[in-house]
């Protein structure tokens, strides 16, 4: 019995090794693709902030390409300007819109109708500073910094599913109990307690919407801007150690599932946390459901997404790994012998 004890204990101080150093390379791995993504929106800004205008059609298309790309901004300015004079007499009259035979008109002024039957007179339309942005139509393309963890490949681990599952229960969650978010996920900071709930369902909704699509819609696009849930949690964990209190106490999606393989064997783990088709599958769903209706409940929110207190976590998943064990055997993936 002591050896098995001893090759138990050796298996999972080797588990925790193995879980540091993937922590390292995951950190540093986010770490570098946040601080690209930091450089390459910088040095697009730059570039847009430079434009003056008279570039030759090829640059300036490139220029709005990757302005796109960026979810910047970027509205190209006209190589000839419309005298200033003449623009100002021009608009000091009332403008008069026909939005039936798409003509606009203003005192002194005769009536311009533009479309395909008056190619020449198109461009006056210009004269009365009526402009369309193009990038209010665009899609964000970058993903906000706090969901990488969560997305590709990671998507499909343990953590990853917590927190997507998390997120889609939320989001039909908050409109109905705003009241409840404010107090329960809001509240336990000054840095969350001033966000409205509205603003976070647009949160939730902007990064479902990257994950179902790969992209974020204008509607969204205030609540997704790359850094935004980082500055939040920034803050958070400012106040946090001002106060006293420690961070690093509360537990995300990915320090759930790190603790959930502390507490079980890796072999165990591995079953539990990835069920088998058909019945078992089922039956597993029910209870992971469970568990991130449970999670949610106790969540707060940091800004880079929920967290728990560790006792909380350890508490939650205790009750979910002795009911998944509980299954019948029909049902219940099997255990090997050394790890029950």
């Amino acid at each position: 019995m002591t050896n098995a004890e001893d090759e138990l204990r050796r298996r999972r101080e080797r588990g925790r090794q193995a879980q540091a150093a993937y922590r390292k390379r995951q950190t540093r791995a986010v770490g570098s693709l946040a601080e690209q993504n930091h450089d390459f929106r910088q040095g697009i800004g730059r570039l847009v902030n430079a434009a003056r205008g008279d570039e030759s059609r090829e640059v300036a298309d490139a220029i709005s390409e990757l302005a796109r790309a960026a979810g910047i901004a970027y509205q190209p300015r006209l190589a000839a300007q419309v005298d200033r004079d003449d623009v100002q007499g021009r608009c000091s009259a009332d403008l008069v819109i026909d939005a039936k035979t798409q003509s606009f008109s203003s005192k002194g002024q005769e009536s311009l109708r533009y479309g395909p039957d008056a190619p020449t007179k198109a461009a006056n339309r210009l004269d009365c500073d009526i402009w369309f942005d193009p990038m209010q139509c665009v899609k964000v393309s970058l993903p906000p910094d706090d969901i990488l963890p969560y997305l590709g490949l990671a998507a499909e681990t343990f953590a990853g599913r917590v927190f997507w599952a998390i997120m889609e229960r939320a989001q039909t969650r908050i409109p109905s109990q705003p009241a409840a978010l404010a107090r329960q996920a809001l509240g336990h900071s000054d840095a969350t307690r001033r966000i409205k709930a509205s603003f976070i369902r647009s949160m939730v909704d902007a990064r479902l919407e990257y994950k179902r699509t790969g992209g974020i819609s204008p509607r969204h696009a205030a609540a997704a801007e790359a850094d935004l849930g980082m500055v939040v949690h920034r803050r958070v964990v400012d106040e946090y150690r001002v106060r006293g209190r420690r961070p690093e106490a509360w537990l995300s999606c990915v320090g759930v599932e790190e603790h959930a393989r502390w507490m079980m064997a890796g072999d165990a783990f591995g079953l539990l946390a990835a069920p088998a088709e058909g019945e078992a599958a089922r039956a597993w769903g029910t209870l992971f459901a469970d568990l991130t209706g449970r999670l949610l409940d106790a969540s707060v929110c940091f800004g880079d997404g929920p967290r728990w207190r560790i006792e909380v976590v350890h508490e939650i998943l205790g009750d979910w790994i002795d009911r998944v064990t509980a299954l019948p055997a029909q049902v219940r993936p099997s255990l090997p012998r050394d790890v029950q």
